[in-house]
């Protein structure tokens, strides 16, 4: 009995741990590197792709229904949902899509 109750302690810290992950990941900006082989080195990797968002836009989201662009940060998409409020998203697992204005 013992022993079982110790394994569900490591399971439940294990999950306590991955979720501690998935909020990080979510709050933190993601960043891409390349590692270069003579002095293996991480740098940053350079972007020249255009935001996909911006200020003003109106978006659909799958539960919170249209919303409006508030704010675009480096890793993350802030909307106004009006009645559900504000809400912001990862641009990496992003579940927005765009919408003609209303």
């Amino acid at each position: 009995v013992i022993a079982a109750e110790a394994a569900l302690q490591q399971a439940q810290a294990g999950l306590d741990v991955a979720r501690l992950n998935l909020t990080n990941a979510a709050i933190t900006a993601p960043v891409a590197t390349t590692v270069d082989a003579a002095t293996a080195v991480a740098t940053p990797a350079t972007s020249t792709a255009p935001a996909p968002w911006s200020i003003g836009q109106t978006v659909r989201h799958p539960r919170y229904g249209v919303g409006v662009v508030i704010d675009v940060a480096a890793a993350t998409v802030a909307c106004d949902f009006g009645k559900l409020g504000p809400r912001s998203f990862p641009l990496r697992l992003c579940p927005l899509r765009a919408e003609p204005p209303p």
